[in-house]
């Protein structure tokens, strides 16, 4: 049975409880973080279909943009940027080589390549002075085994590694 000075007792320990509670929630400090989005991928499935012994060469162009002006970038950081093939079945490894290069959509220069064998990569980008979109494309090339038609389903995605 419960006495009447273990009643009071608990019934004073919440109550300094509750207050202390209340006084601490009174100067608690809120962090908000608001974040901008810098990186753009178009991840749409995309589909190939190859004849037999067929090659072929594709662009998807600015499937990676990149906004140099957000996310408190300042010039001369550098971003490491991870890019990645995402099979959607087992169709890129029928074919005798497949070949992805991301290519800087202004001027062309390759700065990572994805192979059915090694199906992620990354570059880096430094923000220039005049910070602003930043685009790439993706150069697909393959080649069919000399069999049957070869096709594949696959969507891309990218992600900021590292910002220093």
């Amino acid at each position: 049975m419960i006495s009447k000075k273990q009643m009071f007792a608990a019934v004073a320990l919440i109550a300094i409880a509750m207050t202390t509670i209340a006084y601490a929630m009174q100067f608690t400090a809120a962090v908000t973080i608001t974040t901008e989005k810098v990186l753009y991928v178009k991840d749409t499935p995309t589909n190939i279909k190859v004849p037999a012994g067929g090659a072929q060469k594709e662009t998807i162009e600015a499937f990676i943009a990149l906004n140099l002006a957000a996310g408190n970038l300042k010039k001369d950081d550098t971003l490491r940027i991870g890019v990645e093939l995402l099979p959607l079945d087992m169709g890129i490894y029928e074919f005798s080589t497949f070949v992805v290069h991301i290519k800087e959509h202004v001027g062309g220069k390759v700065v990572a390549t994805i192979t059915k064998n090694m199906l992620a990569d990354e570059f880096e980008v430094t923000v220039p002075d005049s910070a602003g979109l930043v685009y790439y494309d993706a150069e697909l090339i393959f080649v069919a085994r000399d069999k049957a038609e070869t096709t594949a389903v696959f969507k891309f995605g990218a992600t900021i590694l590292s910002v220093t």
